[in-house]
């Protein structure tokens, strides 16, 4: 889809939307499933308002916006999470609806100590979430880093007027 940019049509965007669909069916990879949606939609979207200056700002802005978000509660939903699995707090409703994935970050959050460098004992509990075991896993250090990178690039981006270059950046981020 990035690489044709200004070439792909609707059917081939609906097309791709249909694989990545059927891709779940034999897979039941959820996060697939919504990563490729997005990036079908926003494709779309970007697709339509092409042409519109003022409309492709507001995205990138919304996009790089996501992107902290996402980054920034990869970290503060298991702070956030009290352990309840029953409870009516937003927080605890979402866990159930990631199938525990915020309370498996709260558990290594309270087993692992968060170091500078690198833990080397290795983790206590299983963790999918990339940006949890980045920071457990090899330290502060490395995952400022690797922030840093991702700021400097959607920051070029951006001043490049790249929009789907923000797009491929915010799927990998979210992803």
């Amino acid at each position: 889809m990035y690489y044709r940019k200004e070439k792909i049509v609707y059917v081939e965007l609906l097309g791709l939307g249909l694989v990545n669909w059927l891709v779940y069916q034999y897979s039941a990879s959820r996060t697939g499933l919504m990563i490729g949606t997005f990036a079908v939609v926003v494709n779309m979207i970007l697709k339509l308002f092409r042409n519109r200056e003022g409309v492709l700002k507001w995205i990138m802005f919304g996009m790089a916006a996501g992107m902290i978000f996402f980054f920034s509660f990869s970290f503060l939903l298991p702070a956030m999470y009290n352990g309840d699995w029953g409870s009516h707090h937003w927080v605890s409703v979402l866990n159930r609806a990631l199938t525990g994935r915020i309370q498996h970050g709260k558990t290594v959050f309270l087993s692992d100590p968060i170091s500078l460098f690198c833990n080397s004992n290795g983790l206590s509990a299983f963790l999918d979430n990339s940006y949890m075991f980045l920071l457990m896993k090899y330290g502060m250090i490395v995952t400022v880093m690797i922030c840093s990178i991702y700021v400097l690039a959607v920051k070029s981006m951006m001043l490049r007027k790249d929009v789907y270059g923000i797009y491929v950046v915010s799927i990998f981020v979210i992803y």
